[in-house]
């Protein structure tokens, strides 16, 4: 009996121990969430960031483009101001360019972060349900001795086997329950 009751309680134990380890991951998967929710908000700051420096682009682009207009129609020391605000303006152009990759970029990290987020929030769907499972057995095990009248069910399959053989039923086909 004494035995029985130690191989339930190193069962119980076992249990007791996944439900931990369950409980942790999905406070580990909780603080991924937070972490997403931090990178988030960083990429709303870079998509301010970009939003400024394309308006400066376009601001700057017009300028340069007046300022060449303007060198146009002076002396030649203006149009050798004319090639420095061409210059302006294609320094502006690759800007604008360059602008528009990283906001591509974070783009795309906005699809891959909400990808993760619902990752994230179906695995913390699929702890819970096996740390409720995991609580389910647990009960079940305390509740096994009072079940039984107070003896132990085997906790080996092995256990099992060789009273069964034994049983003058076990001869006797299913069908005939």
């Amino acid at each position: 009996m004494s035995t029985h009751l130690a191989e339930e309680a190193t069962v119980a134990g076992r249990i007791a121990t996944r439900e931990t380890a369950a409980w942790e991951i999905f406070e580990r998967s909780r603080d991924s969430h937070a972490i997403l929710s931090r990178i988030m908000t960083s990429i709303g700051e870079i998509n301010n960031t970009i939003t400024v420096v394309r308006e400066i682009t376009e601001q700057t682009k017009f300028l340069a483009m007046n300022a060449t207009i303007q060198a146009e129609r002076g002396s030649d020391v203006s149009r050798k101001f004319g090639t420095f605000a061409n210059e302006i303006w294609e320094l502006s152009f690759n800007t604008d360019h360059a602008a528009k990759i990283a906001m591509a970029r974070v783009e795309t990290i906005e699809r891959e972060n909400a990808i993760l987020t619902g990752t994230l929030q179906d695995i913390d769907s699929r702890i819970v349900a096996i740390s409720d499972i995991i609580v389910n057995i647990s009960t079940v095990v305390a509740e096994q001795p009072v079940a039984t009248g107070g003896s132990a069910i085997p906790v080996d399959i092995d256990a099992v086997h060789p009273a069964a053989a034994s049983s003058p039923d076990a001869a006797r086909p299913a069908t005939n329950w």
